[in-house]
């Protein structure tokens, strides 16, 4: 495709189909290029002309057909453009890896082949930086530059054999992931949850996240720039406060805050690598103004740049935001979002501030907004997992799940939150009592005092622990696995179990809804 913004200006140039490899019996070429771009000099036989694309609808919409496609949603967007839609199986090799084998770094196209022992062409990226086809995009709210490459550019004899390379991949990747996956649910004895579920689950997700990002959402092109202007002044205003004060140029940098706190008499923490720390969190505890200052010029500066002029970016002509909503997001199986990041919105509460992030979003003609939230689902998933029952019967009876929990403990809602959360993370008693800010033997006696009133919760924890010790894995209600190949971090195993089955309540949710509408 000539890029990567799919709801911009990114069209597709040439289509690669793979069925398969040539074989003995038949050593006809099973892997295909279409080429719809001329090239300067190119023989006119090997371009086709764009409406023969028209000629793909057919083969497209045979519900009968498995796609193998790696970050299947990408393509799904360019196909979209020309007016052509998967109707058979979407099987997204990215999204199924993960499912597959949570525990690998990587799962780019690249890396999933290096792992069957295959190898990516060089050839096009080598094409790109030796000729020059790049150039640096600057991208509101990122601090790194992006590297926009021009892979139209690329000539027909390089782009095409690297292309071939890619769809024979995708397809070997693809027939891999079927078979390790059907290995996999054929081990799986009859009365326990199969990895079958959950793939046939991520198969139907793709095409369900798909058509929420073709959709998309709204924003208000003028609010935004007023909302931008508004954020830049107040940035602009601290920065001139804090060189005031200090005698210093402002920099949101370690280097320069030590140098201003250390002349204001604050002492500051290091960091485990012995960096000087200056997390809002350690801002808080200074009496200094110049940590207030720094606080309003960061406030204002995401506000202005990771929301107003991003959303902006990322906007299409029609003033619809398509972010990118992220299958393989996290290992334990949440969904992650990008481009913007729609999922990590402040939760304003002042609404007599004259300009708040989630006012940016409008609602089309004819339509409103509306929130569907799972109440405190983490928490309440564990517990009837571990059958707590006298605790999930407080909570039947009205009671919120971290009020239930103080109410047992007799302590306030707040720490009775913290703890909660901290035993379903696996958080250690050092952390515990910074989380809590109590002294390391205060929070460890709460600790004891939380696993006397609720004994199945500490058996659950203690029961998947050992699990992920002894098996090198657990499984959710589902189906999904979560792999622990290093025994000192089978405690984070309850925490994998709960997000990763919330994480499935919601994806077979957002299915079912997708059905209705």
């Amino acid at each position: 495709a000539t890029g990567l913004r799919v709801y911009h200006d990114a069209r597709l140039f040439s289509l690669i189909l793979s069925s398969g490899l040539p074989t003995f019996d038949d050593p006809s070429p099973k892997t295909l290029y279409f080429n719809f771009q001329e090239y300067q000099g190119c023989d006119p036989e090997l371009v086709l002309p764009r409406e023969y694309l028209a000629h793909f609808r057919a083969l497209f919409e045979d519900q009968s057909r498995v796609w193998f496609l790696h970050n299947a949603k990408y393509d799904m967007g360019l196909l979209a453009k020309e007016g052509l839609y998967l109707k058979g199986t979407v099987h997204c090799t990215e999204a199924l890896a993960l499912v597959e084998y949570n525990e690998h770094l990587k799962y780019s196209l690249d890396a999933c082949a290096a792992r069957l022992g295959l190898q990516k062409s060089d050839a096009v990226e080598e094409y790109i930086s030796h000729h020059g086809l790049w150039e640096w995009v600057d991208i509101p709210g990122k601090k790194k530059r992006d590297k926009q490459k021009y892979f139209a550019k690329v000539t027909l004899d390089v782009i095409a054999p690297y292309g071939l390379v890619d769809g024979e991949i995708t397809y070997r990747l693809g027939q891999h992931q079927l078979m390790e996956l059907h290995l996999t649910s054929l081990s799986t004895p009859a009365n326990l949850p199969n990895i079958r579920s959950v793939v046939e689950t991520e198969r139907e997700l793709t095409k369900t996240l798909f058509a929420m990002e073709q959709h998309g959402i709204r924003i208000s092109p003028e609010y935004c720039r007023s909302a931008a202007q508004f954020e830049q002044a107040r940035y602009e205003t601290a920065a001139r406060e804090f060189q005031e004060i200090s005698g210093m140029e402002f920099k949101d940098s370690n280097q320069v805050l030590a140098k201003a706190f250390e002349a204001a008499d604050e002492a500051y923490p290091l960091t485990e690598k012995g960096n000087p720390s200056f997390t809002d969190d350690v801002l808080e505890t200074f009496t200094s103004p110049l940590a207030k200052i720094v606080q309003e010029y960061r406030s204002a500066a995401k506000n202005a740049n990771t929301y107003y002029r991003n959303f902006l970016w990322h906007m299409g002509r029609d003033g619809i935001v398509h972010a990118n909503i992220r299958q393989a997001g996290a290992k334990t199986g949440r969904v992650s979002c990008a481009d913007p990041n729609l999922q990590n919105l402040p939760k304003e509460e002042d609404f007599d501030q004259p300009f708040l992030v989630r006012r940016a979003f409008i609602p089309r003609e004819d339509s409103f907004f509306f929130m569907i939230d799972y109440d405190q689902m983490e928490y309440r998933l564990m517990l009837d997992r571990a059958e707590e029952m006298e605790l999930i019967q407080k909570i039947r009876d009205g009671l919120d799940v971290h009020l239930a929990t103080a109410d047992m403990l007799g302590i306030g809602r707040s720490p009775a939150k913290q703890i909660n959360f901290a035993m379903i993370y696996g958080m250690g008693n050092d952390e515990l009592a910074r989380s809590l800010k109590l002294p390391v033997e205060e929070a460890k006696a709460l600790k004891r005092l939380y696993f006397s009133k609720l004994t199945q919760v500490k058996k659950f924890i203690r029961g998947v622990t050992d699990t992920a010790e002894r098996r090198g894995y657990i499984f959710n209600w589902l189906g999904r696995r979560a792999y622990f190949p290093d025994k000192k971090y089978a405690y984070k195993a309850p925490n994998s179990w709960d997000q990763g089955g919330c994480a499935d309540v919601v994806k077979v949710a957002l299915n079912r809804v997708a059905a209705f509408l």
